[in-house]
């Protein structure tokens, strides 16, 4: 084998151009096929780092007379469900907003409008999240005025605050009001929306009139029973509601869903497909790469009759072919590693906010081996036809047909 190896490097390197044009046909297969598998397994294959994931829910409401779906839920459903449900263990509820940063721990920074989150208290420990600097918001912190406490984002914490060790206790400002930092969230931490940087108590006011009829919260809940035991519940729960406010309630039913369905359901389709595309490039790389080596094994017709006239038996010229084979696929596949890296740092930096997870996918071992495997078989399987090829051309055709020029003749 090694003998093989040698003799397969020195024949590529004296064909420069036939072993520069395959091996970036391949990393093109290669790099892309990796590229788009890092995304599918980042934002489909790994499960969402939630403790007992597939046991948390996302819950909408809908209004089948008005032709509304998967809309925002009121705080008087969400505080009537959280009290009254039997089938669900916990339940948080989310709103979007945005918030100026106007102030840091040492007094006036750059000032920015970064992305939030207003979150009841009981969001962390539903989804057995730990901040990994200080802690997560105690209940007395998510009430009417008592909410001046904000939870940061890792890349917050990094990029305007130096990842300070001791932020959690310092004040910054917020909507230039004092807001007490409790913690600092994981890395990547996201729930329904990506880049959210802060995270501060919702306060719902059961008694403000205003609000608390209005629909704009996200509610996330972990269930006890089945899903159709969840949906059975609320929809009793929203028949009851509707008659004993019907001018606020009527039509209005919950929608449940498993959280990973509603985070990657509008992508999966389309990663699948994204993911079969690039196999078919992959595969179209091998054919390429496999008429260059029977168009190359053609005028290597003399070398193949002298080798034989030597001793060398058919099994021994296709383990040659293959190992020439292998060499450039594990070429290929140094070079699309390296495409593969450029691929995902565009996707994780000018990729759709639409696909959820994208900006944490990432080349790792489990790629490597993937990479790896794609290139050891895609060696094979674009090599073993023209080692077949060479392998059984009859010796006194290879060497009448390769005359003095050793052109390639009918074969080529």
């Amino acid at each position: 084998f090694w003998l093989d190896l040698r003799y397969g490097a020195r024949m590529l390197a004296k064909a420069p151009a036939f072993t520069a044009v395959a091996l970036l046909t391949l990393a093109l297969g290669m790099g892309a096929a990796t590229a788009i598998f890092s995304v599918v397994d980042t934002v489909l294959l790994k499960p969402l780092p939630f403790r007992d994931a597939e046991r948390l829910l996302v819950i909408w409401e809908k209004n089948v007379s008005q032709n509304l779906d998967q809309t925002f839920v009121s705080p008087a459903d969400f505080l009537a469900w959280q009290q009254q449900s039997r089938t669900v263990e916990r339940m948080a509820a989310l709103q979007d907003t945005r918030i100026n940063l106007t102030g840091g721990p040492n007094g006036h920074i750059d000032p920015e409008e970064i992305k939030g989150e207003r979150v009841t208290a009981g969001l962390f420990p539903l989804l057995g999240v730990e901040p990994i600097v200080g802690r997560a918001f105690r209940p007395e912190e998510d009430r009417p005025g008592n909410i001046n406490f904000v939870l940061l984002s890792h890349s917050l914490w990094q990029r305007r605050f130096a990842g300070d060790p001791g932020i959690a206790g310092k004040t910054i400002r917020l909507r230039d009001q004092p807001y007490t930092v409790v913690g600092v969230l994981p890395p990547a931490f996201a729930v329904m929306e990506s880049g959210v940087d802060v995270f501060v108590p919702l306060g719902l006011n059961p008694g403000d009139a205003h609000t608390v009829n209005n629909r704009f919260l996200r509610v996330i809940a972990r269930r006890r029973g089945s899903l159709d035991q969840v949906q059975a519940e609320l929809d009793a729960l929203g028949a009851q509601m509707e008659l004993a406010q019907p001018a606020l309630h009527t039509g209005w039913r919950p929608e449940v869903f498993e959280l990973g369905e509603e985070l990657v359901g509008g992508v999966r389709r389309a990663l699948w497909v994204l993911m079969a595309a690039v196999g078919c490039l992959l595969l179209m790389a091998c054919v390429n790469v496999a008429n260059l080596l029977l168009a190359r094994g053609a005028t290597r017709g003399r070398e193949i009759a002298l080798r034989s006239a030597l001793g060398a038996g058919r099994g021994r010229i296709v383990a040659q072919f293959l190992t020439e084979s292998v060499l450039l696929a594990l070429g290929g596949a140094l070079l699309g590693w390296f495409l593969a890296a450029g691929a995902i740092y565009l996707l994780v930096h000018a990729g759709p906010a639409s696909v959820p997870r994208l900006t944490q996918a990432a080349l790792d071992l489990r790629l490597f081996g993937f990479a790896l495997a794609i290139s050891l078989t895609t060696g094979i399987l674009f090599g073993i036809v023209p080692a077949m090829q060479g392998a059984r051309t009859p010796l006194s055709v290879a060497l009448n047909e390769g005359g003095r020029g050793g052109s390639a003749g009918r074969t080529g």
